[in-house]
């Protein structure tokens, strides 16, 4: 099996981390040619345009996430195990790409195709549906067995989804405050990262 890249790849994860890093705004081809080591000539070959190039990155990465989201739904046998291993998995991908949730919140706010990007690939997707409902599923199952209290779905998916990205979004804002090192930085989201699902299922058990 042949492991190596193709030139369109190399420009799609050099885009990636120029876009994460700049903000599409401040992004020219030209930085993402530097970064991709290839000629402009090339991404306008593959892309046509950096709009293009914006929304296939854009896009690729709400699959990728949808993806891995959809495995472990699937796996879950109960909520406790889909909570810990939806933390989990936002965790791991936030920490390989923490500017992540700040470019897309900008990226949001300002440009208004790039609203309709998000709704359109993600929201409306219909494997977001799927799985918000087989995450639904669980949560019912664990209320009818007196697991934990009654809530909705929606309220328990934006509360675990905000103890999470503002998670990043705070570091990103105050590392300068914080002035965490590497290390420093790496031991304070592990145990951010149980407090989280510690917080989570505490507060959804029954009184």
């Amino acid at each position: 099996m042949n492991n190596e890249i193709t030139t369109e790849e190399q420009i799609l994860i050099a885009a990636e981390e120029v876009f994460l890093t700049k903000g599409y705004d401040a992004t020219s081809v030209a930085d993402i040619s530097e970064r991709a080591g290839c000629n402009r000539a090339l991404i306008y070959y593959y892309f046509r345009t950096k709009d293009n190039l914006f929304e296939k990155v854009y896009i690729n990465k709400i699959n990728y996430i949808l993806d891995k989201v959809e495995v472990i739904v699937k796996d879950s046998q109960n909520l406790k195990e889909l909570l810990e291993k939806f933390v989990g998995l936002y965790f791991d991908i936030l920490n390989k790409a923490p500017k992540l949730p700040m470019f897309v919140i900008n990226e949001i706010l300002v440009r208004k195709r790039n609203q309709e990007l998000f709704i359109n690939n993600f929201v409306n997707n219909p494997k977001f549906n799927s799985l918000y409902e087989g995450y639904a599923k669980l949560l019912d199952e664990a209320i009818d067995k007196g697991e934990v209290r009654q809530i909705e779905p929606l309220h328990l998916f934006m509360d675990t989804l905000s103890l999470i990205l503002f998670t990043y979004i705070s570091l990103e804002i105050g590392s300068n405050i914080l002035k965490f090192k590497d290390n420093d930085c790496s031991d304070f989201l592990e145990k951010r990262h149980q407090e989280i699902i510690t917080l989570l299922w505490n507060g959804l058990k029954k009184e």
